[in-house]
């Protein structure tokens, strides 16, 4: 697979916030990669970094440690194997979490993430938002991140509202913070699929 590869996106999801690199992959050895990244680029021993390759609707992503550096070659560890991923897919993944949302006008509400896409994502809420421009906080294995969303539409639920949004346009952070939950909640998902 990695020979297929030559032009990649880097995610160092343990820097705050989370920032994202374009880097050659170099070549690579078993579970070891290595990556030249033109980037000046402060790396850590172990920390977690996601890597994209392929082109737009032809997307794959794998989840790595790092291991080394010698100049602007970087030497990582492979901790998945590539996976399919692309933003146009747009497959949702059951949450079930708390967030905390807010708006512009001053409206505040503790809520429930239902699922999330790299499209948009679904909330329910207990009242109403008096605004269709949000910011939601997301805390999710040690990371934080505020997305903005507008609200698409609103349904009823058991539990309240859903809310059924739409991103509006996310910064690097934030991208790469959506593509490490979609990562994380993939794994969980296929994990009870297994135990079931």
């Amino acid at each position: 697979m990695t020979s297929e590869f030559t032009q990649v996106v880097v995610m160092r999801m343990d820097a705050d916030p989370p920032s994202q690199h374009t880097a050659t992959l170099a070549g690579g050895q078993g579970e070891l990669l290595v990556l030249r990244v033109d980037d000046t680029v402060a790396w850590c021993r172990g920390e977690s970094v996601l890597v994209v390759a392929g082109a737009p609707g032809d997307r794959m992503f794998l989840q790595s440690v790092y291991v080394s550096p010698n100049g602007r070659y970087h030497m990582i560890r492979r901790v998945t194997r590539w996976k399919r991923f692309d933003q146009r897919d747009n497959q949702r993944y059951e949450a079930q979490m708390p967030v905390r949302v807010r708006s512009a006008s001053g409206w505040k509400a503790e809520a429930t993430l239902e699922d999330i896409s790299s499209g948009g994502l679904a909330l329910v809420v207990t009242t109403e938002p008096g605004d269709a421009h949000l910011l939601v906080e997301i805390r999710a294995n040690g990371y934080r991140s505020e997305l903005p969303v507008d609200v698409l539409s609103m349904s009823d639920s058991l539990g309240g509202n859903v809310l059924h949004c739409r991103y509006r346009e996310l910064s690097a952070p934030q991208t790469a913070f959506v593509r490490s939950l979609l990562a994380h909640l993939e794994e969980r998902a296929e994990a009870a699929a297994r135990a079931a």
